[in-house]
């Protein structure tokens, strides 16, 4: 009895030093694109105020969690000509998806080209049947797929601003849902 209640008690001291965690979690990574700087600004968007946002750059993110929110820049509407934004593992995924699409079409169309056969008195160099064709249409579809994959889920949400405080007012609700919320 005494070892459960030692058990509980850890176990309970592990959740609450667990919740006191206060990183935010990466869902969306943003690109700035600021007026007069051919290069973005690549981060995290933290808030969206009336006349400014919050971003967190990309160096002050470590395993998809922000280490310092006092690192953060503000970045002025006047200033920003266009807003990109893309979810985080969003490619990856795309490409998961592409091999595991291509591979299949590749397995079906192999399958679907059944047995060869050889005529009888004849030599055969190759003679594969529709299973090996299979696992060959399987393997060389992964690539091609992989490629579409990557190609189809690539896309970022664009958002143009132009230093306009109106546009930028009719596109603040919609970047106020790729704000990274705190876990």
């Amino acid at each position: 009895m005494k070892a459960l209640c030692v058990l509980l008690f850890l176990c309970l001291a592990v959740c609450t030093a667990n919740a006191q965690n206060s990183d935010a979690k990466i869902d969306y990574q943003v690109w700035v694109h600021v007026k007069d700087n051919p290069r973005p600004l690549k981060g995290a968007l933290i808030e969206v105020q009336d006349s400014a946002i919050r971003i967190v750059q990309r160096v002050y993110i470590r395993k998809n969690s922000i280490v310092s929110t006092n690192a953060s820049m503000v970045v002025p509407v006047s200033s920003i000509s266009k807003i990109q934004v893309r979810k985080k593992g969003k490619v990856a995924r795309g490409v998961l998806l592409g091999a595991l699409g291509g591979m299949a079409v590749g397995a079906i169309v192999g399958y679907a080209s059944g047995d060869d056969t050889c005529p009888p008195g004849s030599w055969c160099l190759f003679q594969l049947s529709a299973g090996d064709k299979a696992v060959i249409g399987g393997v060389t579809g992964i690539g091609p797929g992989m490629a579409l994959g990557a190609l189809a889920s690539s896309g970022k949400k664009t958002t143009i601003i132009n230093g306009d405080q109106t546009l930028y007012t009719n596109a603040r609700h919609q970047l106020q849902s790729f704000v990274n919320q705190r876990q």
